[in-house]
């Protein structure tokens, strides 16, 4: 019956004039005036809410009137993800067995400690050299605006929109300061140190492992871009975890993964 109720409602809205949700619109904006808000917005609105409320009165009405057989398919479907659920938290635990280092020696852990502690004095030793312009435009343009703004507007290509997204949250929870602009992007290029060594590792041996952890690690334009706040670092160790996830699943039926 809620269903019924909102597609009713939904249609019911399509009714009222240009006027009335413009002035209801401006009263939500902070300047009162909520300019994207336009008569062909306006058209359009109406008939999406025309379509999407009679689908969802059409769809309640046939859940109600075979109510029975609905009650038996939703049983069906509950099970069916419970069972998927399960399955998924088992391949969780094989898939994180099998790509960390919970395998790996303990001369393996601190030579991947030791690199990584490398590649974090690298990056902090650059971590406050000056903002260029990429990064200005990217947080003034975009990530110290409004969270809608921020996901919303692509006027150019320079809104990476996870990494933005990332300073948005941080810049407006703990203010503007320049490490915490660049810290999404120093705390992916850290990662890449053990991703790269994981990868190098499956697919060759330690030897290269501890070689293209390091050479990621002291690399001049890694290192630089591990401090700038742009997302190409971000796109780089997504890359090598997808890698590694996808040698393993190669060879592994893991839903996780």
């Amino acid at each position: 019956m809620a269903g019924i109720f909102l597609g009713a409602l939904l249609i019911l809205s399509s009714f009222l004039s240009y006027e009335t949700l413009e002035s209801v619109l401006n009263g939500l904006a902070k300047d009162g005036r909520f300019d994207s808000f336009t008569q062909a917005r306006d058209q359009a609105f109406s008939q999406f809410s025309i379509l999407v409320g009679g689908c969802m009165i059409l769809f309640s009405g046939a859940l109600w009137v075979w109510w029975s057989r609905t009650q038996e398919i939703a049983g069906g479907l509950l099970g069916r993800v419970g069972d998927f659920n399960r399955l998924l938290w088992q391949d969780r635990r094989a898939a994180i067995k099998a790509l960390s280092s919970a395998g790996k020696s303990r001369t393996d852990l601190w030579l991947m400690f030791g690199l990584m502690l490398i590649a974090i004095v690298m990056r902090l030793a650059s971590l406050f050299i000056p903002m260029d312009f990429d990064e200005a435009y990217t947080y003034n343009a975009f990530a110290s605006q409004s969270l809608w703004h921020t996901i919303s507007d692509y006027h150019v290509p320079n809104n990476h929109v996870l990494l933005t997204i990332s300073i948005n949250v941080l810049v407006h929870l703990f203010g503007n300061h320049l490490w915490l602009i660049r810290l999404p992007t120093l705390i992916a290029g850290i990662l890449m140190v053990p991703a790269g060594y994981l990868l190098a590792d499956r697919w060759y041996g330690q030897e290269t492992a501890v070689l293209s952890a390091a050479l990621i690690g002291i690399f001049p334009v890694l290192v630089r871009y591990s401090v700038l706040a742009r997302g190409y670092i971000i796109i780089s160790l997504l890359t090598l975890v997808i890698f590694l996830l996808g040698d393993y699943v190669r060879s592994n039926k893991n839903r996780f993964a």
